[in-house]
């Protein structure tokens, strides 16, 4: 492996998505307010990595979005995105930052220090009656598309996008 990887989720896009992602959005950077492709930065936070920060997480999705029409699916996208990262990453604190893109598309990126890798679907974890494993295969289902990126020394962060 390289020093930088990257993931994009398989699901199919049609050509010329409302979400295209631009070279920037793999940046694991919290400060940038405006991207040079004209995306806008709505707001980011940090939280302690415990499991009682991610409930704040999603409200500070709920609250930061109250007009948004994709405001519940990113609060529940970035619940099982910070629970993930507080159970598997070995992390101390995880990150949230809101993007709306063209044409109403959302995107929020959860980040951390990347200890243990990045997260992927696994494989068998759809039986409703296990209590594990299964966050990223609801957010491979509600998203339009998701992605991650790690960079070594640097952290990891899992993306993903909702529309109207």
């Amino acid at each position: 492996m390289n020093e930088s990887s990257s993931n994009i989720s398989r699901r199919a896009l049609p050509p010329l998505s409302p979400c295209a992602m631009t070279q920037d959005d793999h940046a694991i950077s919290t400060a940038t307010t405006i991207s040079p492709g004209g995306d806008t930065h709505i707001c980011s936070q940090t939280f302690p990595a415990s499991a009682e920060q991610i409930a704040r997480a999603r409200d500070f999705v709920r609250d930061n979005l109250k007009d948004h029409p994709a405001r519940e699916t990113a609060a529940v996208l970035t619940s099982e995105a910070a629970t993930n990262s507080v159970r598997h990453s070995g992390t101390r604190f995880f990150g949230v930052k809101i993007t709306v893109l063209a044409g109403n598309c959302l995107r929020v990126t959860v980040t951390d220090e990347g200890r243990a890798g990045t997260p992927h679907l696994r494989n068998g974890t759809t039986d409703t009656d296990t209590e594990n494993g299964r966050g990223m295969h609801i957010i491979d289902l509600m998203a339009e598309r998701w992605g991650t990126v790690r960079r070594p020394g640097v952290g990891a962060a899992l993306w993903f996008e909702c529309t109207a």
